[in-house]
């Protein structure tokens, strides 16, 4: 990365350096840096090396194509849904086997039933997938919306089935059982959910509508009953377990109880920390805001709500949320260590608004909960800095080396034990 006279940056003469080096920028959660090394629009566009029609000469996905789907990441965080929608359909359109980028689109939800159809009947499947052509074509096929195009659907289905011999792959299989749903069919659909469920115990798009079948299948409310109880004992924190309480609750017509469960905020709390997660932050802030309409005390929520806030740079909401989760966590019985987090955000608020002491007894607060919190001690590092405390900041900056190359040494004794032959199974 050195740069001089004669010398240049690898960033400025290779596009798989480019595009890694902005990787490791998103990673850090430096957005504006990695658009900045990605650019604004695809610069390689127009090009005699671009276009749909000009496949990968090793196989793979085109780097292009991948910093297409990376600039449209960007863009989702950067909260440009319309150039975020653009960048990913171009990255599609360059390189068919870019499947993350198909996966944010229709997993999404960020194209109609018409779109997502003229989507894949444009794509250069032959061009760019060669053999495996028709098979990228058949999967993305059973994965749309099951409103029209039953037939070719179907069809798709059936050939994975028969002619590839995926009759018993979980995502085949929950296609047709979305399609037998939506005739309708609830016993034959109750059926293949099942078996997805033996092959695959954990299939988050087969869960709710198997959990559907149950309350719409008379002789299995006991059986919902029981896998309900089963569901909250074991996952308390998924939505999916309360949406089965409120199911068994409608299933025996006690709908007040169901009421209560579908209106609980939790699933909307859940659903919005998942769009965060996937860095659609607009989808995420709809979502916590019908969760707040039914629970204002939840310190989780406000946190969920500052972060939002704090990651579109609205610092002082983010700060006001923040500072409101740990006056509520004050009231919440069990042990400080559970709000280390609340209090460590609430100190990069103020650090962001300048408040550098009010940032400072945050991190040290959270240090006397977690001694070796890591991110609070490099954080204490940056405020003492900024505060001109320059060897209280050395020492902190040391200190956060010290327990990164811990965890680090722990990562590599972990893997070389796991490699040890005496760890091995005989042969």
């Amino acid at each position: 990365m050195i740069q001089g006279e004669g010398i240049s940056r690898l960033v400025d003469v290779s596009v798989a350096c480019r595009y890694l080096a902005a990787q490791c920028q998103v990673k850090s959660g430096n957005w504006t840096e990695a658009m900045e090394m990605l650019g604004d629009s695809n610069p390689f566009a127009g090009s005699s090396n671009s276009g749909s029609k000009i496949p990968n000469s090793d196989g793979g996905i085109k780097v292009e194509a991948s910093m297409c789907y990376l600039r449209g990441l960007l863009m989702l965080r950067l909260n440009r849904a319309d150039r975020a929608k653009e960048c990913l359909l171009e990255a599609l359109a360059l390189d068919v086997k870019c499947y993350e980028a198909f996966e944010l689109l229709v997993g999404g939800e960020m194209m109609g039933i018409d779109e997502e159809w003229a989507l894949i009947e444009g794509l250069a499947y032959r061009e760019q997938a060669q053999e495996q052509a028709e098979f990228v074509k058949l999967m993305y096929t059973t994965r749309l919306k099951k409103f029209k195009h039953h037939a070719e659907i179907d069809t798709a289905r059936k050939k994975l089935m028969e002619e590839y011999n995926l009759a018993d792959n979980p995502d085949v299989m929950f296609g047709h059982a979305d399609s037998l749903y939506a005739e309708y069919r609830w016993a034959d659909c109750f059926a293949i959910t099942s078996r997805i469920l033996d092959l695959e115990a954990v299939h988050p798009s087969t869960l709710p509508l198997h959990l559907a079948c149950m309350t719409a299948l008379p002789h299995l409310h006991s059986r919902l009953f029981l896998l309900a109880h089963e569901l909250v004992a074991h996952e308390p924190d998924s939505p999916s377990s309360w949406y089965a309480v409120g199911l068994w609750y409608l299933a025996v017509k006690r709908y007040g109880e169901a009421k209560k469960y579908f209106s609980s905020h939790l699933p909307q709390l859940f659903i919005g920390m998942e769009h965060i997660q996937l860095s659609n932050m607009q989808l995420a802030e709809s979502h916590l805001a019908a969760s707040v309409a039914l629970c204002d005390s939840d310190p989780i929520l406000f946190n969920e709500l500052g972060t939002v806030a704090y990651e579109n740079r609205k610092y002082d909401e983010a700060l006001k949320h923040f500072s409101n989760a740990v006056s509520r966590a004050k009231e919440v019985r069990g042990s400080q260590s559970m709000w280390a987090t609340l209090y460590v955000n609430q100190a990069h608020a103020f650090r962001k608004m300048g408040q550098l002491l009010e940032a400072k007894e945050g991190y040290m607060r959270v240090l006397e909960i977690e001694p070796r919190h890591t991110i609070a001690i490099a954080s204490l590092g940056i405020t003492h800095h900024l505060l001109f405390e320059l060897e209280d900041a050395i020492a902190r900056y040391h200190e956060s080396l010290w327990q990164l190359m811990l965890l680090v040494y722990s990562i590599v004794r972990f893997k070389l034990i796991l490699m040890s032959p005496s760890t091995q199974s005989p042969g």
